[in-house]
């Protein structure tokens, strides 16, 4: 993978990233009784850290941030707050599914890139500083626990009432 590409791939990623701390603050925030709160705080700080290491990597790679990747991922989440939900106003138990199946793919997206990353880790002395092992292990318990999150929330939700 060229220099060009992987900074391309990690731009992506952090996109990613970012819009996945915003989903899980504002999910945070709709869910203030619901026991799945430490996890979401879990992630939103998680997606940060990962976030920072990227924008570090970017540096030693010396690569630009792309801006304008940062700003449609933060708008594009905003705008995913328009979402049909099935209440006319507020906040649903769709709303919590939908929220949670999109903080499922920004956890495997996360899980992936850090596998990804080791495959080249032996071809680039840049990537030394990562604890590859250790991120794939978080980001794979983080991803498991949300995981069992939306199955909570999809019961809730479509259960015979």
């Amino acid at each position: 993978m060229s220099d060009e590409l992987l900074s391309i791939y990690l731009n992506d990623h952090l996109a990613g990233l970012t819009a996945g701390v915003e989903l899980a603050e504002r999910c945070r925030g709709n869910n203030p009784e619901e026991p799945l709160q430490s996890l979401l705080a879990e992630a939103r700080d998680g997606f940060q850290h990962e976030r920072s290491l990227l924008r570090d990597l970017l540096q030693r790679l010396e690569a630009r941030e792309d801006s304008l990747k940062q700003g449609a991922a933060w708008v594009s989440e905003k705008l995913g707050r328009l979402k049909s939900n099935g209440s006319l106003v507020g906040y649903s138990e769709l709303s919590r599914v939908l929220e949670l199946e999109a903080l499922v793919a920004v956890a495997e997206g996360s899980n992936l890139l850090w596998e990804s990353l080791a495959q080249r880790h032996a071809h680039d002395s840049r990537l030394a500083t990562l604890d590859l092992t250790a991120l794939q292990t978080s980001t794979g318990q983080r991803l498991e626990r949300l995981r069992a999150q939306h199955r909570s929330a999809v019961a809730r939700a479509f259960a015979d009432r």
